[in-house]
């Protein structure tokens, strides 16, 4: 049996409604390290494996966790939150000072459309979800635990629901609709079972 554990990381100073420029670089806020403690102590058994990406967020999440399992094998993949705005065009602007940039982005429905400098085109995004996608099929059994984002979680269990791991028509409106819909948390669990590649979805939890 394989066990998918999606983690949302701990509240970021962007999610406290701070200023920020660097999207890698982006730190938990002192309520997001409490947050971070709390997922440490409710992992059920030694994982397998334990996974993060390159944004610090997720790297301050996972210490803990890291700490408690010093045998388990960690690794870094490309799995870091969907940067549709350029960071050069929004440095050091507030999450309420970027809406009017997002709305257009979202209205202009292009997979293919880049913002500017450091950013991607959802094309891109997608393909990312899918290579993540690919790399948990790899793995055989055990419980794997995968430090990431909320964007990037909620294509990955849209691109579930769809079996859409290979582009789909209007996959992009979609998501833009699941992704205002669905909320994921700081630190919100989605927790997955696989067997024969299956996936059984148990639900979203919180530490």
């Amino acid at each position: 049996m394989k066990e998918v554990w999606l983690i949302r990381h701990a509240e970021s100073a962007a999610n406290a409604g701070l200023p920020g420029s660097d999207p890698a670089l982006t730190p938990l806020t002192e309520k997001g390290c409490q947050q971070a403690a709390k997922v440490s102590t409710v992992i059920p058994t030694i994982p397998s494996l334990i996974v993060v990406s390159p944004y610090i967020r997720t790297q301050q999440t996972a210490r803990l966790t890291m700490q408690l399992f010093p045998e388990v094998e960690c690794q870094e993949w490309d799995i870091q939150e969907f940067t549709y705005l350029s960071p050069i065009l929004c440095e050091n602007t507030t999450s309420r000072q970027r809406r009017p940039m997002v709305e257009e982005y979202w209205k202009r429905n292009d997979p293919l459309y880049v913002h500017g400098e450091g950013a991607e085109s959802f094309l891109n995004f997608h393909k990312r979800v899918c290579d993540m996608h690919q790399r948990i099929e790899r793995i055989d059994r055990g419980l794997i635990l995968i430090f990431g984002h909320g964007q990037f979680m909620r294509l990955f269990l849209l691109c579930l629901l769809l079996r859409a791991f290979e582009p789909v028509p209007d996959l992009m409106q979609k998501f833009s609709l699941f992704n205002q819909l669905y909320e994921i948390p700081n630190c919100g669990i989605l927790k997955m079972r696989f067997q024969d590649q299956e996936p059984f979805i148990s639900g979203l939890a919180l530490p």
